[in-house]
């Protein structure tokens, strides 16, 4: 009885699955993914302008992971979706379904956990600039390369770690078999997904409290993602929030607070890095000439 139980809701659940992400997450995702795609090629030519400007930057162990993020990853995972469109129609659909899953998950998978990295990541970068603005001169200590790398790469490693948590107790609850606990992974997700996102809002509010520019064009973009993704997670959060008054589906709305993260991150990253690209310039170089001492002889023509 317990088994049957199991596979009727089992069954359920799939069948729920199909008929809404199906639909829900092309609507949420069908225009950044398209959005993405049309800027690809200006981010790639606008960060070959700005890349002089990152060398002796700090933070460019964190710009460079976006970038080659962006620039191969998510363009891999778009190659995999069309060979995997062109497996599901050549194929049977359980053999295309397991080399889709195949393909295209593990693509999911880890850009996932960089869309959640950097996020947590600019978030504490800003944070560490708001606090070390309000000190005395004399004490602040600026973020060195070395540090941004080990963040960059601790924050991913840790996310990773988190979902693999995640995954056991899903393991877990499908090995007794008992569906009516799945909502505890479920809730450890949520609950940890939006402590990221809480430090998200934090250095977005701590924009307002700092008065002193960026003293250099990588902490300019990471203001600016901050702002951007901050602000727009903001409203999709209240949307969140406050569905029970307004009547909105729960599916819908959890769907479009946390999936928006896949195509969000890297399309600010690429409206940032394109709206802030560097006009191509031609400075003039100052030739100096050596100097010529020319010294006056006078020549007497006279024989006698």
């Amino acid at each position: 009885m317990l088994t049957e139980n199991f596979h009727i809701k089992g069954a359920q659940i799939m069948l729920f699955v199909k008929s809404c992400s199906s639909s829900k997450y092309r609507e949420i995702l069908g225009a950044p993914a398209l959005y993405f795609l049309f800027c690809l090629p200006f981010c790639y030519t606008a960060f070959k302008k700005n890349q002089h400007a990152y060398s002796e930057s700090p933070f460019r162990p964190l710009i460079v992971f976006a970038y080659r993020t962006i620039m191969y990853l998510y363009t891999a995972l778009f190659v995999v979706i069309f060979i995997a469109v062109v497996i599901r129609g050549v194929t049977s659909f359980y053999l295309s379904f397991f080399l889709i899953a195949l393909l295209v998950g593990p693509f999911i998978i880890l850009l996932n956990w960089f869309s959640a990295s950097y996020q947590l990541t600019i978030s504490i970068i800003y944070i560490h600039r708001v606090i070390n603005s309000h000190r005395s001169l004399q004490l602040r200590k600026q973020l060195s390369h070395r540090q941004v790398q080990v963040l960059t790469y601790g924050i991913f490693g840790l996310i990773v770690l988190k979902d693999f948590e995640t995954s056991r107790r899903v393991a877990a609850v499908s090995k007794a078999g008992n569906l009516d606990t799945f909502e505890t992974p479920v809730m450890y997700y949520k609950i940890t997904y939006i402590v990221h996102q809480v430090f998200v809002f934090i250095a977005m509010a701590c924009q307002l409290c700092i008065k002193e520019s960026a003293s250099s064009r990588s902490e300019n973009v990471i203001a600016t993602h901050t702002k951007y993704i901050g602000a727009i997670k903001l409203g999709l959060g209240i949307i969140y929030a406050v569905r029970p008054l307004f009547e909105y589906n729960e599916f819908w709305a959890s769907t479009l607070f946390f999936a928006i993260d896949f195509f969000l991150v890297p399309v600010v990253i690429q409206m940032t890095e394109i709206t802030n690209a560097a006009p191509n310039v031609i400075t003039t170089v100052p030739i100096s000439l050596p100097v010529i001492d020319v010294q006056k002889i006078n020549f007497d023509f006279n024989l006698n």
